[in-house]
């Protein structure tokens, strides 16, 4: 398949720039949880085919990485032929490039052309790839502990079968869908043969509309011309109607006048006349319209020095109340200056108090959260001391090295030794326990011996049933004597060991609860340091903590010296508020006001004009009598308004007078005109004698006109309607074939539908677990099997056979006949899991295995398993290249080579 050179990670996740050369045989990658280890296979796979883990791919750039730019480049041989396939990312656009190396040729740019050439390159995609190569997470483990049932899904997980799976309960959806559309489309069908008699019912009624049409319009030549001939005759009718009532109305027209003429001239005359009795009356009213002038002026003089003498005193009030006005500015300014000082001290202080407010908050949420860290430490320490206790309690027996001062790593450390040693205490005293049951089975056969001996001398007789010599009395009672005391030995020995035994089978007992203890408290310690760095850490945050409280009470000091000075501030803002008020009001007033030197200047052009019309009303005085200095304003309205009156009518006739020459203008205009009209009218008269026009023959032309209209638009009408009913029926026919049209298509859709669910049936039915999948099971089974027991054979181990069954069961065969996995040992276990998972591996490449990752291969693996997979890993010259990422030390002495991955201020670092 493959075999992985080199790798290089720039700004990917939390590697800034780290460069990787990989070897053969087996690689460590080693670090704490969130080192980040998993990332350099991660890169591995974003690097062969951009797959990643990330929400976004925006999510794999380091965060702090300045030019925001990520690349991973990864070196890889494949028979012989390296390649390099190189992905970068930028906040706005990606790029890819795969590259052949000696000789030196680009294969492919562009993410998705670098991923399919890669595909041909490897001969697989990118799932069946990296499930091939990839053992996630417990795997083994789960190889090993998990039911059949759970070992044969996570098989078929490895296959690709649980993607069948999940196409075969996708489809069932697909086929509920066509299910309900069959039914819809059901539904939708008409009755084919109902639409088909309909249609030709329509067809017919067509036909006999048609006809009806042909009729109307036969019928409609016929009456048109008759309707035609009375419409000419009536035209020349109407035509003398016409005539005749045009000359009448006329001749009407020009009575009326002719009367209003008359009466017009009449009229004129009688204003002439009125116009002469005008003249007279307007002498007598002349010398009044005269006067009406002097005494408007008068009055008008009049109000105007009123309205001066007015203005005057308002101006003069105005002038007084300006001087009041400033007085109290003057008295008020400095109370006002100070109001403004100590508001601007106030606004001060006040936003300098609320500045503190937020200090002493923040240093109260300090002090909560120092308090919430020391009680935090408390809560660690005393978790610490109780696993200090636990510890004490469970070493102390077994050694007089542990103190209280012991660092964690150093306990830890003891504990991995105490495990050690506990350990070959507890073989050495099964191994002593299995030496003493062989003694006690070697004394019993003994005893049997014995026995039988005892028998046999009594059965036979003198002579010794092997030698044929004789045996005396004496010999025979020497030789059961011998037999009991061999029997009375060997049950004395065995009641002994037997006691031995029974010791030994307490105290291996004893030591594997300690076993199991301190394997316990080994696996709880990584816990127990993540405790231990938080003690270091929050106390670290208290010390910070507490340096920013140094000034805590500083800063309550002055804000209480603060909240004094507001409150004096206060005070003295609330007593100068009054003068302040009052100042502004009175500024806004003298605001109102005019310009003083303005006032001064309107008074004196006041004072100017005051005279100017005092003058002028002693001059009317002259002209006018009546016009004294003394007159009231009710004398003088008076008076003005009967010369209004006068004036008025003197006006009004001089209107009438000015027309005398107009209205005799217009009285020989209506003779003239009177006499046009009586010529016209006896033209007229004379022009309707010879127009001939009968208008009782009129009304018998235009009855028989309408009779034949009316007749003529019913067969219109008629015909029109018929139409009308075609064109329905031409409708309804169209949309009837259209019926039958969509009709069939409905059922062609339908006939498709039911073809395709049936279709899809047979595809699920393919997809089941009776289907593709079991037969990829039956197919890849033999082939897992084979790969599985060409690996497990190289482990040495004494069996002869291994099957895997039908539900992928292991089943091996030894010198005790048929075992499965519960029978076996646990490190013969973890070597048929991974002998297992590496023939699954065979299977899904198209070569020999050259590669595999192991992410956490110890996880879930007791301790005593977890050393068996070290020895196994050890051992093991499998394949030319293994990859392991892993926090557990153990495995160090496993590996060929071993890569520490350290985080120092959140950037992963290498060390080789």
């Amino acid at each position: 398949m493959v075999i992985f050179k080199s790798l290089h990670l720039k700004d990917f996740k939390s590697h800034r720039n780290t460069k990787i050369d990989f070897n053969n045989g087996i690689t460590l990658i080693v670090g704490e949880n969130g080192a980040g280890k998993s990332t350099i296979f991660e890169a591995i796979s974003f690097a062969l085919f951009k797959k990643h883990t990330a929400n976004k791919i925006e999510q794999l750039t380091r965060t702090s990485s300045q030019d925001e730019r990520m690349s991973v480049s990864l070196n890889f041989d494949v028979n012989g032929q390296e390649y390099s396939v190189t992905r970068s990312k930028t906040k706005s656009s990606s790029s890819a490039e795969l590259k052949k190396i000696n000789p030196t040729a680009i294969l492919a740019t562009g993410d998705k052309n670098v991923s399919n050439e890669i595909v041909k390159i490897l001969g697989l995609d990118e799932d069946l790839f990296l499930n091939a190569i990839y053992v996630r997470q417990g795997e083994i483990a789960d190889l090993v502990s998990k039911t059949p049932a759970d070992r044969k899904k996570l098989i078929g997980k490895l296959l690709k079968l649980d993607d069948l799976e999940a196409a075969w309960n996708n489809i069932l959806p697909l086929i509920a869908t066509y299910d309900k559309k069959i039914a819809e489309l059901n539904g939708r069908l008409a009755d084919e043969n109902e639409l088909i008699y309909t249609l030709n019912r329509k067809k017919e009624e067509q036909k006999t509309l048609e006809t009806t049409i042909k009729q109307y319009q036969e019928k409609e030549i016929e009456v048109g011309k008759k309707y035609k001939e009375a419409e000419e005759y009536l035209k020349e009718i109407e035509t003398a109607k016409k005539q005749y009532e045009e000359n009448t109305t006329k001749l009407n027209a020009e009575k009326e006048i002719f009367i209003n003429l008359s009466n017009e001239r009449r009229k004129l005359h009688d204003e002439l006349d009125e116009i002469k009795r005008n003249k007279d009356e307007m002498k007598r009213l002349e010398k009044y319209a005269k006067k009406l002038p002097i005494y408007q002026e008068f009055k008008e003089i009049a109000y105007k020095l009123e309205n001066i003498e007015t203005e005057r005193k308002h101006i003069i009030e105005k002038a007084t109340q300006m001087e009041q006005l400033k007085q109290t500015i003057k008295e008020e300014k400095p109370y006002y200056d100070s109001y403004l000082k100590t508001e601007t001290k106030l606004k001060e202080a006040e936003t300098k108090q609320k500045d503190l407010e937020v200090t002493i908050n923040n240093y109260k949420q300090l002090e909560l959260e120092r308090i919430n860290y020391e009680q935090a430490i408390k809560n660690d320490n005393a978790e610490l001391q109780n696993f200090y206790n636990e510890i004490q309690e469970i070493v102390t027996p077994l050694t007089d090295k542990f103190n209280k001062d012991l660092k964690l790593d150093k306990i830890k450390d003891l504990i991995i030794k105490l495990e050690g040693e506990t350990t070959q205490i507890i073989d050495k005293k099964e191994e002593e326990i299995t030496t003493k049951n062989n003694e006690i089975a070697v004394l019993k056969s003994k005893i049997i011996e014995a026995k039988k001996s005892i028998q046999e001398l009594e059965e036979i007789g003198d002579q010794c049933p092997i030698c044929q010599s004789p045996l005396t009395t004496d010999k025979k009672e020497e030789l059961n004597n011998n037999s009991n005391t061999t029997i009375a030995e060997s049950q004395k020995r065995i009641e002994t060991l037997e006691n031995e035994i029974t010791r030994l089978n307490k105290e291996t007992e004893a030591f594997k609860i300690k076993l199991k203890e301190l394997t316990s408290i080994n696996n709880r310690f990584y816990n127990y340091q993540m405790i231990n760095n938080q003690i270091k850490d929050n106390s670290l945050k208290i010390k910070n903590l507490t340096a920013k409280l140094i000034l805590r009470k500083d800063t309550e000091e002055e804000f209480v010296k603060i909240n004094r000075t507001i409150e004096a501030e206060n005070k003295n803002h609330k007593e100068l508020k009054p003068h302040y008020e009052n100042y502004q009001i009175t500024y806004g007033k003298l605001s109102d006001y005019e310009d003083e030197s303005k006032i001064k200047e309107k008074l004196l052009k006041i004072e100017t004009e005051r005279k100017h019309l005092q003058d002028k009303k002693q001059e009317y005085s002259v002209k006018d009598i009546s016009l004294s200095e003394n007159i009231s304003k009710e004398e003088l309205n008076e008076k003005i308004t009967e010369l209004k009156t006068k004036s008025e009518r003197y006006n009004q006739l001089q209107g009438q007078v000015l027309a005398e020459n107009n209205i005799k203008t217009r009285i020989d205009e209506k003779t003239n005109e009177i006499k046009i009209k009586e010529n016209s009218i006896k033209q007229i008269d004379e022009s309707l004698k010879t127009i001939h026009y009968d208008e009782e023959k009129y009304k018998q032309v235009t009855n028989n006109h309408n009779r034949l209209a009316e007749e003529f638009n019913q067969i219109v009408l008629n015909k029109s309607q018929t139409n009308g009913q075609i064109t329905e029926l031409n409708k309804s026919i169209k949309d009837y074939q259209e019926k039958i049209e969509k009709n069939n298509k409905l059922k062609e859709e339908l006939n498709n539908v039911k073809e395709y669910m049936e279709f899809l049936k047979s595809i699920r039915d393919a997809f089941s677990r009776e289907g593709v999948q079991k037969e990829i099971r039956e197919v890849s089974r033999p082939v897992i099997q084979s790969n599985t027991k060409h690996f497990f054979e190289k482990f040495n181990f004494n069996y002869s056979d291994l099957i895997i069954n039908e539900d992928f069961g292991v089943e091996i065969y030894g010198p005790e006949g048929e075992s499965d996995l519960d029978m076996v040992s646990g490190g013969e276990k973890i070597a048929i899991a991974i002998a297992l998972r590496l023939g699954i591996t065979q299977s899904m490449g198209k070569g020999s295995i050259d590669t595999i990752l192991l992410d956490e291969p110890t996880i879930h693996l007791d301790s005593y398993r977890r050393q068996e997979l070290v020895d196994i890993i050890r051992s093991m010259n499998l394949i030319p290249q293994m990859i392991i990422v892993t926090h557990d030390s153990e495995l160090e002495s496993a590996a060929d080579n071993v890569i520490n991955v350290v985080k120092e201020n959140g950037i992963s670092k290498v060390k080789t």
